[in-house]
């Protein structure tokens, strides 16, 4: 296609499908929010150590707040399938990342409440949206990694990046922050047996990984579990909506 052409294509579709504003941010149909692209909202619903690999996203006709999502298989044979949504969100991120801070928030004040010892939280809302963990916790000798989602949705969590595809780089991060702390004699002897207990107890697999569902949403619209596939590989729930008390597993 020559420059003439791109030229004029661009045109055409800045006529059809006008400019979303720059503080845009794209959800998808697993539930997933606040990324800043339709393709990088398709790709967070790939599961990993499956046969398929993102294709392309392409934009409903006469809607250009929704994008199809497609894959392909690995080996490029077949033709690409869809597997799913990308949404548009006018709501500045900023706000996205306020509701995702409360959440986090939320769920650890329930979590202390019931009993467990908060190693790590992100406290500052520029954390919200980065990779990562967003919660660690001690109780009854065995460690908590804990993702929340506050999504305003009804049904089960389908993917979770923190725990399943990023998990062993999360841990080891965490370990080797612990390391260094129970090996710094100017701590408190009881602070470097804490960090002692959280690499012994990690080390030797005592250790959750848990989804927790904190959110300002209504009661109808906040999720109650992982899926069948998430919790086939480890991946635990634990309802702790303040609506049901911080009830718990």
């Amino acid at each position: 296609m020559d420059r003439l052409r791109k030229t004029s294509l661009l045109a055409l579709l800045a006529l059809t499908f006008p400019l979303l504003p720059a503080h845009a941010s794209w959800g998808n149909s697993a539930g997933g929010g606040y990324y800043g692209s339709p393709e990088a909202a398709c790709k967070a619903m790939l599961e990993p150590g499956t046969f398929y690999i993102f294709s392309h996203a392409k934009v409903k006709p006469g809607d250009p707040k929704t994008y199809h999502c497609f894959e392909k298989a690995k080996d490029g044979s077949g033709s690409p399938i869809y597997y799913g949504l990308a949404n548009y969100s006018d709501e500045p991120t900023t706000e996205n990342l306020k509701k995702g801070n409360l959440g986090e928030r939320l769920a650890t004040d329930c979590l202390a409440a019931d009993g467990h010892d908060i190693i790590f939280f992100k406290p500052q809302i520029e954390g919200t949206n980065q990779g990562g963990i967003d919660i660690v916790t001690l109780k009854n000798h065995t460690v908590y990694f804990i993702d929340n989602k506050a999504l305003t949705k009804s049904g089960n969590v389908s993917s979770v990046s923190a725990l399943t595809t990023n998990f062993e780089k999360n841990k080891e991060a965490f370990l080797s922050i612990w390391s260094d702390h129970a090996q710094n004699f100017s701590l408190p002897q009881h602070e470097r047996m804490l960090y002692v207990e959280l690499l012994g107890q990690t080390n030797t697999g005592h250790f959750h990984r848990v989804v927790t569902n904190a959110s300002a949403a209504p009661d109808d619209k906040i999720t109650r579990d992982v899926t069948n596939k998430l919790a086939s590989q480890g991946i635990k729930f634990m309802n702790v909506h303040k609506k049901n008390g911080c009830a718990g597993w």
